[in-house]
């Protein structure tokens, strides 16, 4: 008995929803199917891209990015094509970031594809470069001369670079900026910043800082020394209402001046808090703030038992009275003043490492 054909039932919509989720490759194949589905996928408004469709190359990252941008531009530019809403492209490597480097500098290249009119009003660009043993890797977006500026909403890099914008460059419907593993000047961040009037969510995950041109005759550790005991203070536009900041321990504090945000997921050291009075220049602590999740470690300040205890950040926790909740976690504890904190401590090294706010002792400096 010939199996049921439940595809066929479905609508064209709903398919087109399916196809948006698969790699290039794999929806072009299904214009085989059938004569429904012949240029089905043209109309899907996603094009994703990964190289690990062309793991048989081996590790040759000059060969897999060929058949990646060959495929893509295939992709882009196919007669019937509609407008492509979201491009993913993820790029995985086994072991280092040359082969990342090697597939995003093969030709055509992202250049090529950003420069497709079936992509000029891109509104989602996703980008992530990943290796088992390395964390960013050189290539640099090409945030100069990116056609889809206009209309894109959303950029997620991961493992490359934020390169600036152009002089005058407007960003005016980007609403979220995502860096993870990702490193650009200060100067380069701040243009982003101040070329994106409406942006809403930001989040820096293990973002790392680079030279600017007047400090590329420093060696890297003279560089490093200095740029680890600078406060940075970034200016961020009054649409802002959400902040992710993880690990982002390269300088001596990132600090925001982000008056409009909510919503805050802090994971780092107390002291470098984004919101503080404490910081050079001050950043003050947002007044519609309502929701606080931060995992810290510290080896130079008490654990306290509530966030309004902490000298340096008291004040202006107790000012933001509006707060809707708070998730203080301690990733590292230091002396303890008697044996029931003590005992806690054993618990967090035998595998039990964090805390809510609720259950953690005082505790003092050594």
């Amino acid at each position: 008995m010939a199996a049921a054909d439940h595809h066929s039932a479905l609508p064209d919509r709903v398919l087109r929803r399916v196809l948006s989720c698969l790699r290039a490759g794999d929806a072009a194949r299904t214009s085989s199917l059938s004569r429904r589905w012949r240029a089905l996928w043209l109309q899907a408004d996603a094009v994703n891209l990964s190289t690990r469709s062309y793991w048989n190359v081996g590790y040759d990252g000059g060969e897999g990015g060929r058949l990646l941008f060959r495929d893509a531009m295939a992709a882009v530019t196919a007669a019937g094509r509609c407008p492509v809403r979201r491009l993913s492209v993820d790029v995985d490597s086994s072991n280092h970031m040359d082969y990342c480097e090697d597939v995003m500098g093969s030709s055509p290249g992202m250049d090529a594809v950003l420069a497709a009119p079936a992509t000029r009003r891109l509104e989602e660009l996703c980008l992530h470069l990943y290796a088992e043993f390395a964390s960013t890797c050189d290539y640099e977006l090409p945030t100069r001369r990116l056609p889809c500026a206009a209309s894109l909403r959303v950029l997620e890099l991961a493992g490359c670079a934020l390169g600036p914008p152009a002089a005058g460059a407007v960003f005016p419907r980007l609403d979220t900026l995502s860096l993870t593993s990702c490193n650009s000047s200060l100067v380069a961040l701040q243009a982003m910043l101040d070329a994106a009037p409406n942006l809403a969510t930001l989040r820096l995950d293990v973002f790392s800082f680079t030279p600017e041109e007047e400090e590329l005759g420093l060696s890297y550790n003279d560089w490093h020394a200095a740029m680890s005991k600078r406060h940075v203070l970034l200016r961020c536009p009054r649409s802002m209402v959400a902040v992710t900041l993880l690990h982002c321990h390269d300088t001596d504090g990132i600090y925001l001046d982000a008056p409009g945000v909510r919503f805050l997921r802090y994971k780092g050291f107390l002291e470098h808090l984004p919101f503080t009075p404490a910081a050079t220049p001050a950043s003050g602590m947002p007044a519609n703030l309502q929701h606080l999740d931060i995992t810290f470690c510290t080896t130079r300040l008490a654990i306290y038992r509530d966030v309004a205890d902490m000298p340096a950040h008291g004040a202006a926790t107790r000012a933001t009275l509006d707060v809707h909740s708070v998730e203080l976690k301690v990733d590292r504890f230091v002396k303890f003043q008697n044996q029931e904190a003590d005992s806690s401590a054993e618990d967090r090294r035998n595998g039990n490492n964090t805390e809510t706010h609720s259950n953690i002792p005082k505790a003092t400096t050594p």
